[in-house]
């Protein structure tokens, strides 16, 4: 058993959180802070190594650190190094993070894209098997999209494998965060809900939208569209089980029994829609930190595997 702590940092469009593990013990030191705040008015990458810098501190200044693992809303290199693009955070793009980060905290720096860290946590915390092919999608902001097979993460040629919210659809024109038009995360995101409140619903705050408007036919085509994501990518890889999560299907009453109908009537008939395993993430703010260290100290592992 490792007798160092190894930290966690979810940084989020909106929100960073970080927090600290040692062994089993429970998530100590756990905080929230508005983005803004916490990377402050320096440059994210600059921001984000005094953020962990300052956390380290004031909370764990006489222990060592095993490692920090960070998970981004971010496309990554394939050796998970580089950051490539982040759509929702300007000043990160192309950037050598671990290399500048490690530089700065004398401690190694583990990074993963945010939605494989929540995936690969949530297997975990359910105690499902990871034989098999497993597929994880989370509707917040954008769609995140997490694929393994027999536990390992499906990345890809070039480390991006799984931008499930940018397959086009036919005939769509939104334009898209990513720079393309007519991605699905213009039709099933947190962005598309925001637009649909501000058209059709402009005097219901959007944490209200499904309690108050839940049988509207506005809504009902956005749950719609969300499941047509879903059955998506359940006609192409027929997976053993399937992780619904993200702020959209936390939203207070957000119909869920009719989002799993939509995605039954649209998966192919009578297979693989016959048997779809489909389990809901649980809706914590301390997940992307559980993860990111459960993701650090796998990587460890394979590390200290090495060099033994």
């Amino acid at each position: 058993m490792r007798e160092n702590y190894t930290i966690g940092v979810d940084i989020g469009g909106t929100y960073v959180r970080i927090g600290a593990q040692k062994n089993d013990d429970p998530l100590t030191g756990f905080e929230k802070i508005l983005r803004e705040s916490a990377l402050g008015d320096t440059s994210p990458i600059e921001g984000i190594g005094a953020f962990i810098s300052d956390y380290l501190e004031k909370n764990f200044p006489r222990l060592n650190i095993d490692a920090v693992g960070i998970g981004f809303p971010s496309t990554l290199s394939k050796d998970r190094r580089t950051i490539y693009h982040t759509p929702n955070i300007e000043g990160l793009d192309n950037s050598p993070i671990s290399d500048i980060l490690e530089q700065k905290i004398k401690t190694p720096i583990f990074l993963e894209k945010d939605v494989n860290i929540l995936f690969k946590w949530d297997i975990y915390n359910k105690r499902l098997p990871e034989k098999g092919i497993g597929l994880g999608i989370y509707f917040g902001t954008g769609i995140g999209n997490a694929i393994t097979i027999n536990g390992e993460l499906l990345i890809g040629r070039d480390g991006i494998a799984g931008e499930l919210g940018h397959v086009p659809v036919i005939g769509g024109s939104g334009m898209c965060g990513c720079g393309n038009s007519g991605c699905f995360e213009c039709y099933a995101s947190g962005r598309r809900l925001v637009e649909l409140r501000e058209s059709y619903f402009g005097d219901t705050e959007i944490r209200d939208l499904f309690s108050e408007h839940r049988d509207s036919t506005i809504l009902k085509e956005f749950v719609e569209a969300m499941a047509c994501v879903v059955a998506t990518e359940i006609n192409i890889f027929n997976p053993h089980f399937i992780i619904l999560g993200g702020g959209i299907v936390n939203m207070k009453d957000f119909p869920r029994k009719l989002l799993d109908e939509y995605i039954y009537n649209h998966s192919r008939h009578p297979v693989p829609s016959g048997g779809l395993p489909l389990y809901y993430s649980d809706d914590s703010d301390r997940n992307g930190v559980l993860g990111s260290i459960y993701m650090a100290r796998g990587k460890l592992n394979v590390a200290d595997n090495t060099r033994s």
